[in-house]
């Protein structure tokens, strides 16, 4: 998973947990490494993408402005952004997996001789 992946992840991950135990959304910008103005434009893609509902994003003057993005805590993800936290889910677990052989596969060669 690359760096925008695992952030698209990281905040669909914290939406869903928030929204399925009806508690208000706040988002840890150190965990994620972002500022506000970045989180708004990640929160503003992912409704445009489909991923997100629930957010309105206030425009004027043809700019959109992400600080002021509203509303966040209500927010939900769709059957679109469902199916990225499944999908990436699934690669993560195959990539630990693969890493867990490569390391294992490490940890014996020497004593195989191979």
């Amino acid at each position: 998973m690359n760096k925008y992946s695992k952030t698209i992840y990281k905040i669909l991950r914290t939406i869903d947990y928030c929204y399925s135990k009806k508690i208000m959304i706040k988002f840890d910008l150190e965990k994620l490494g972002l500022s506000q103005h970045e989180l708004g434009l990640y929160l503003h893609n992912l409704v445009e993408a489909g991923y997100i509902g629930g957010i309105i994003i206030s425009q004027a003057f043809g700019q959109t402005h992400f600080e002021k993005y509203r509303a966040h805590e209500y927010a939900y993800i769709t059957l679109s952004g469902m199916m990225f936290l499944e999908e990436n889910s699934e690669m993560k677990n195959f990539y630990k997996t693969i890493t867990e052989i490569r390391d294992w596969f490490c940890a014996i060669a020497p004593i195989a001789g191979i």
